[in-house]
């Protein structure tokens, strides 16, 4: 027996050591003239602790989730599904969207007022918590990929070839906006009514200073494509991608360092709760949940509950927190 366990654990270490190389061989062939620097870090794999599955109800493919506290929470999906909780997850309850469009990403700024966005130019807007939805004029039929508002009036939806719209009055009308790109859309992020980045195919990062109405192209790549971007100040921020692509920032966008990953998964959604922990989700065939504690710098793989890829995520503390798959996917973390 002791044998056997002394092989498992040098057949373990020959894995992480193999998929380490491999995750550390690949690196971006940018076109833009910033400058990406890949930095050292380490990735280990540790037994899932605290993540915990929840009854969602459906079958339906849950795209993304967010909760505004411990207890309230929203989770959206494929054919317009969209499901409440006001009890952490315990219990799941399915509201009426209005629409049966395959929902992509949601935002709340209160535990009253939010947003969801999703193909063929479809946005929802809520003012009772999720209770009741409407759906709002986008003037577009693209499909959207990304919300994001900064208070209850000032608020950005991005999408298909370079979309970006833009109100100023909690939605009720939408302003087409020139991003410079005709790559799609897939994340966009603002720290304040000004300063913003969104990030897409090709590896594009773009950056604005005047809330959205120019945009400067910051990074591109063909070799992959970004899915999301979190940032905890105007400085430092994050984004992710496919063939495990962690980027980071510390001067506004401006320049880009690797954070490899250990994993050649798409990493489809990230967020920090601070400058220091901070948590990604993917998945290819397979579950994927990264964590780390230090800005980046070392990442842990864990295991999850469910062999399903994670599509989205929402914490409220380094104590609360929630991702989402296919198949009605929901897992809680409370360690």
């Amino acid at each position: 027996m002791k044998s056997k366990m002394f092989w498992a654990v040098i057949c373990l270490g020959l894995i992480i050591l193999v998929g380490g190389l491999a995750g550390c061989g690949q690196q971006p062939s940018s076109t833009s003239a910033t400058t990406t620097t890949s930095v050292t870090t380490t990735t280990t794999i540790v037994p899932i602790a605290g993540w915990t599955p929840q009854v969602s109800g459906t079958t339906e493919s849950l795209t993304n989730v967010f909760f505004v506290n411990s207890n309230n929470g929203w989770v959206i999906g494929d054919n317009g599904l969209i499901l409440k909780t006001s009890d952490g997850g315990i219990n799941w309850v399915a509201k009426n969207s209005g629409t049966n469009v395959y929902l992509e990403d949601l935002i709340f700024i209160d535990s009253s007022v939010g947003w969801s966005v999703g193909y063929s130019g479809k946005i929802l807007k809520t003012i009772d918590g999720g209770q009741t939805w409407s759906i709002q004029t986008s003037g577009t039929t693209n499909n959207l990929f990304a919300v994001y508002f900064i208070n209850s009036l000032v608020g950005w939806v991005a999408g298909e070839n370079g979309l970006i719209l833009k109100t100023t009055d909690g939605g009720n009308t939408w302003i087409a906006k020139t991003s410079n790109t005709t790559v799609d859309i897939k994340g966009i992020f603002f720290v304040d009514t000004s300063n913003g980045w969104f990030v897409g195919d090709n590896g594009s990062i773009s950056n604005t200073k005047d809330g959205g109405d120019t945009w400067t192209s910051r990074y591109y790549s063909m070799t992959y494509h970004l899915k999301d971007l979190y940032f905890v100040s105007s400085a430092v921020g994050w984004a992710t991608g496919n063939y495990g692509r962690i980027l980071k920032t510390t001067d506004e966008g401006n320049s880009w360092s690797i954070q490899p990953s250990h994993v050649a998964d798409t990493i489809f959604g990230v967020q920090f709760l601070d400058s220091q922990e901070g948590w990604a989700v993917g998945g290819f065939d397979r579950k994927l949940i990264l964590h780390t504690t230090d800005g980046g710098t070392t990442w842990s793989s864990q295991e999850s509950t469910t062999s399903m890829h994670l599509l989205g995520l929402s914490f409220v503390d380094s104590a609360h927190g929630w991702v989402v798959g296919p198949a009605g996917v929901i897992l809680k973390y409370s360690p």
